[in-house]
């Protein structure tokens, strides 16, 4: 007699995992950006090592390094949002999501699946970047007359841009199942991601003083990466917790509903 027993969101979590891994893009993408990103940082420390003697001095004394290094979290964090919208992306184009959906009615555990999937494998893929990039500044930097970085911030820094990048990809799944498609989803993206930055000189200067900070970048920046000094005003940590959470509820809400208002 056949089991028609409920699998369970095991076998999904699996199912998820085995699309995601099998992917050659997937590969390609987080290779890609642990290696750029690297690359980016060792091409700036380059850049300021060849011109440190033309530097003025108040500029040497406030040179940091770790702030340096991340440098290289620009390529990393758009190859990975790019990476969270393939992932959902190539699955319509390629009419698999048919077959997921048909084996999982229950569209809330895909949705979750995917997003854990996808989270984890970002934030894992980030460490390893950011770790790769610190490592190499402090390399190249050696030389110079600058205290290097407390071990305890580094290892803040280094979580915290994971975790940033990880919750990232959580809005980069959720609006790519309502747009269904890779180019309008990375738009948007890059969009939400540097249309502030943008837009905040032509906007009133009470939104870059309060309004600016309950958008979802800064709010993820002041609950994962208050590490940067010269960051603006943000929120604490218990407000930017409650915003954060706010927006990411929209937005995986807003996916569900897509999910089970179309067909496939």
């Amino acid at each position: 007699m056949t089991d028609l027993r409920d699998p369970g969101f095991a076998a999904t979590l699996r199912s998820e995992w085995t699309k995601f891994a099998s992917l050659r893009s997937v590969r390609v993408t987080l290779g890609l950006g642990i290696v750029l990103g690297i690359a980016a940082t060792g091409l700036l420390g380059w850049a300021v090592l060849a011109t440190w003697d033309e530097w003025p001095a108040e500029e040497r004394a406030a040179f940091a390094v770790l702030d340096t290094a991340v440098v290289g979290t620009l390529v990393t964090g758009v190859l990975f949002l790019v990476l969270g919208v393939t992932t959902v992306s190539s699955e319509y184009s390629s009419r698999m999501a048919g077959l997921t959906f048909t084996a999982t009615p229950r569209r809330e555990r895909v949705l979750a699946a995917k997003v854990l999937v996808v989270a984890a494998a970002t934030l894992v893929a980030t460490v390893v970047a950011v770790a790769g990039m610190i490592a190499l500044a402090l390399l190249v930097f050696s030389g110079l007359d600058r205290p290097g970085p407390e071990a305890g911030r580094v290892v803040r820094v280094v979580l915290g841009i994971g975790v940033n990048a990880a919750l990232s990809s959580v809005l980069a799944v959720s609006l790519t199942f309502v747009l269904r498609s890779a180019a309008g989803s990375v738009a948007a993206l890059l969009g939400l991601s540097f249309g502030p930055a943008v837009a905040g000189p032509f906007l009133p200067g009470w939104w870059a003083e309060h309004g600016q900070r309950y958008l979802l970048g800064p709010a993820m920046d002041s609950l994962t990466l208050p590490s940067f000094p010269d960051s603006p005003p943000g929120l604490g940590t218990g407000a930017a917790a409650l915003v954060v959470a706010a927006w990411l509820a929209v937005f995986l809400a807003a996916a569900l509903a897509t999910l089970r208002r179309r067909d496939v």
